[in-house]
C-alpha cells in the first residue's frame, strides 16, 4: 500500500483533498475551456461536491484500478492565500507491472506560471519513488497542446497516436499517449538526458531563427545552467530587478556552446569546464520586451566551473535562485525554471 503524504515545493503544496476545497475546485470545473478535453461536462457546485466526496475516500493506492486525486495549493506569497488552484490525478493500472498514469486540471487564472509542470513533475517523482512505477503514462487529446507541452517538460515521450478511437462530445477524437520510463527518469535526475527538442550540442551559428507568428524572425540565444545546492545561477543587469540566465545572442560564425562560454566569461567572470558543456533543452517563448509574436529561441547548456561567479560588464549582481523567484523572470526564465523543477534539479 502506498499512502500519499503532503509534498511541498517553494511555491506549492500538494496535499490530499478536503471537503472545504469544493468552491475552489468548482471555480475551474465550471469552465468550458477546462473541461473541453475532459470526459465530463461542466459541473454545478452540487456536482463538484458529490464528485469530491467520492474522491475523499482514497488516500492511498493499493490495487489495480485505484485512483488518487491530489490537490495543488498555492502557498502564501505566490499571488494568492493558500487556495487550491488545481489537481493531479494518479491512476494505478498494474501493481505487478509497475504501470501508472498521471493527469491534471488547473484553474486557467493561474496558467502560464509553470505551476502545472511543477506539480505534475513532483507527482511523477512520487509515482516512481513511492509507488514504484516502472512506467508513467499520460493520455490526452492531441488538440490539447497545453497538456502536450507539460508532457514534454516532464521528459515524457509520445509513444502513440490513436486516430478517431473514441466518440467524444459529439465528434471523433484522437488520443495521444505519452510516457516516461523509470530508467529515463533516473537519467534525467542525473542530468544525463535531454528532451527530444535538444540537439547534440551547440550547432547553431546565427542569432536569428526561422520566423515565428507574424513573420518576425525569432531571436536565437544561448544560456548557461549552472547549479548549486538545488539552485540555479541568474543575474540582474545594472538598474534592473529582472533575473536572467548568463548568456546572450550568438555571434556570426559562433556555435551556441561557444557563445555560452564567452557570455559566462564576460558576464560572471567564470571559465566553463569545456568537457562539461552539453545541450540540456531549448525554450521557445514570446520574447521579453519585443512585439507580440516575436519569439526567443533559447538553447540551455548545462556546465560546471571551478570559478566563483562575480558580476562583470553590464551585470550588477549574481543570484542563486529557485522556482520561488520565477515572478522576477521574463517568460523564457519562467519556462526554464519550470523545466528544471520538473527534472528535479532545483526546488
Amino acid at each position: 500500500m502506498t499512502t500519499f503524504s503532503e509534498i511541498r515545493t517553494p511555491r506549492l503544496t500538494l496535499r490530499l483533498l478536503r471537503a472545504s476545497d469544493a468552491e475552489d475546485i468548482h471555480a475551474y470545473q465550471r469552465l468550458p475551456e477546462v473541461v473541453e478535453y475532459m470526459f465530463w461536462q461542466v459541473r454545478t457546485l452540487a456536482e463538484t461536491r458529490e464528485h469530491l466526496a467520492r474522491r475523499l475516500a482514497t488516500t492511498a493506492l493499493v490495487n489495480d484500478g485505484d485512483v488518487l486525486v491530489v490537490g495543488v495549493e498555492l502557498a502564501d506569497g505566490s499571488g494568492g492565500s493558500s487556495r487550491l488552484i488545481g489537481e493531479i490525478t494518479v491512476f494505478l493500472h498494474s501493481v505487478e507491472s509497475g504501470q501508472a498514469e498521471i493527469g491534471w486540471a488547473f484553474n486557467p487564472k493561474f496558467q502560464g506560471r509553470g505551476y502545472a509542470s511543477e506539480a505534475a513533475g513532483r507527482m511523477l517523482d512520487w509515482a516512481v519513488t513511492e509507488l514504484g512505477a516502472h512506467r508513467v503514462a499520460a493520455q490526452l487529446d492531441p488538440l490539447n497542446t497545453s497538456s502536450a507541452a507539460v508532457c514534454g517538460r516532464l521528459g515524457m515521450q509520445q509513444e502513440a497516436l490513436f486516430r478517431e478511437n473514441l466518440w467524444f462530445k459529439g465528434r471523433w477524437g484522437d488520443t495521444a499517449v505519452y510516457a516516461l520510463l523509470r530508467s529515463e527518469w533516473e537519467a534525467r535526475r542525473l542530468g544525463a538526458a535531454a528532451p527530444a527538442e535538444a540537439g547534440a550540442g551547440g550547432g547553431a551559428t546565427v542569432a536569428e531563427a526561422a520566423p515565428g507568428a507574424g513573420g518576425m524572425p525569432a531571436i536565437r540565444v544561448a544560456a548557461a545552467v549552472l547549479l548549486r545546492e538545488r539552485r540555479v545561477l541568474m543575474v540582474t543587469a545594472r538598474g534592473r530587478d529582472v533575473l536572467y540566465l548568463p548568456g546572450g545572442k550568438i555571434d556570426d560564425g559562433e556555435t551556441a556552446a561557444a557563445a555560452v562560454r564567452r557570455e559566462c566569461r564576460e558576464e560572471v567572470s567564470v571559465e566553463l569546464d569545456e568537457p562539461s558543456i552539453r545541450s540540456l533543452f531549448t525554450v521557445t517563448v514570446q520574447a521579453h520586451g519585443e512585439p507580440e509574436g516575436r519569439m526567443v529561441v533559447m538553447e540551455l547548456f548545462a556546465a560546471t566551473t571551478s570559478d566563483e561567479p562575480t558580476p562583470s560588464a553590464e551585470v550588477d549582481s549574481v543570484h542563486w535562485v529557485t522556482s520561488a523567484d520565477a515572478y522576477r523572470c521574463p517568460p523564457a526564465g519562467v519556462e526554464t525554471l519550470a523545466r528544471l523543477v520538473a527534472r528535479g534539479l532545483i526546488d
